[in-house]
C-alpha cells in the first residue's frame, strides 16, 4: 500500500513527514503539461521565451499564447493548465485595475505576484478548493529597481529571480541558465535586450535540442527603452 495512501485525498491533510501530496503533484502536472520557458532579466530589459507545443495539427498557432497583459507595463507568462491560467490572470487584472483605483498608480510587479500567491496559499488550505494547475512569471519594469521578474507557484510563493524555468523542460534549462548565470560562469553574460535573446534561444537549443528554431518560439520582451510589454517578431529573431 501506497505510504501516501490516505494523507492524498485532501488538499489540507499532512503526511507524517510533513509533506502535502496535493501540492506536490500540482508541480508534477506544470511540468508534465506546461511548455518549457525561460526568463531572463537583463540589465534593463526581461526576455521571457516560450516553446510552443501544438497538439493538433489542425490548430491555429497564433490563437495559442502563455502570455497575458495585466496592466499597461506588466505581463505574465503563465505555465501549465492554459483554463487555470486564464483565471489568474483575471484575478491579476481585477487585483491590478482595483489598485489602480485606489491609489492612482499602476501596481508594482512584486506587488501583483505577491498577492496572486497569497490567492493560491489559500487554495491550500481550503477542502473545497483545487490548487490552479499553473505556475506564473509575472514581470516589467519597476520604476524605482529597474527590470523585475517573480515567479509565483500553486503552493502560494512569490520569489525575484534573475533567471529561472519552467515547464516540462525545467531542470535541463535551469542548469543552462545556472552555467551561463552562476558564480561559476567562465565569462560575465551579455544581458543587454540582444544578448539576453541569444542566451533565451541557447538555453532553449541545449534542453530541447539544435532542431528548435526561432518560429517554434513564443517570446516577449519589456525593456527600458519601453517599459511596455512587446511580443518580439520574427523578423527580430532572425539570425539568433
Amino acid at each position: 500500500m501506497s505510504r501516501s495512501s490516505g494523507f492524498d485525498r485532501q488538499i489540507t491533510i499532512f503526511s507524517p513527514e510533513g509533506r502535502l501530496y496535493q501540492i506536490e503533484y500540482v508541480f508534477k502536472a506544470i511540468r508534465n503539461v506546461g511548455a518549457s520557458t525561460v526568463a531572463i532579466r537583463g540589465d534593463d530589459c526581461v526576455v521571457i521565451a516560450v516553446h510552443k507545443k501544438v497538439s493538433d495539427k489542425l490548430f491555429d498557432p497564433s490563437s495559442i499564447t502563455c502570455f497575458h497583459r495585466i496592466s499597461e507595463h506588466v505581463a505574465l507568462a503563465a505555465v501549465g493548465m492554459s483554463a487555470d491560467s486564464l483565471s489568474i490572470a483575471a484575478d491579476a487584472r481585477s487585483e491590478s485595475a482595483e489598485f489602480m483605483y485606489n491609489y492612482g498608480y499602476e501596481m508594482p510587479v512584486d506587488l501583483v505576484a505577491q498577492r496572486m500567491a497569497d490567492k493560491a496559499a489559500t487554495k491550500t488550505q481550503q477542502t473545497w478548493m483545487r490548487p490552479h494547475g499553473c505556475a506564473g512569471l509575472f514581470f516589467g519594469i519597476d520604476i524605482e529597481r529597474g527590470p523585475a521578474l517573480y515567479r509565483t507557484d500553486p503552493a502560494g510563493t512569490s520569489v525575484g529571480y534573475k533567471a529561472c524555468a519552467l515547464g516540462n523542460k525545467e531542470t535541463e534549462l535551469t542548469a543552462f541558465l545556472e552555467k551561463s548565470l552562476g558564480e561559476d560562469a567562465t565569462e560575465p553574460a551579455d544581458l543587454s535586450l540582444n544578448g539576453a535573446l541569444k542566451l533565451a534561444v541557447a538555453a532553449m537549443r541545449d534542453a530541447i535540442g539544435n532542431e528548435v528554431v526561432v518560429g517554434d518560439l513564443e517570446v516577449m520582451v519589456v525593456s527600458g527603452e519601453n517599459a511596455v510589454p512587446r511580443m518580439v517578431g520574427m523578423e527580430e529573431m532572425e539570425g539568433m
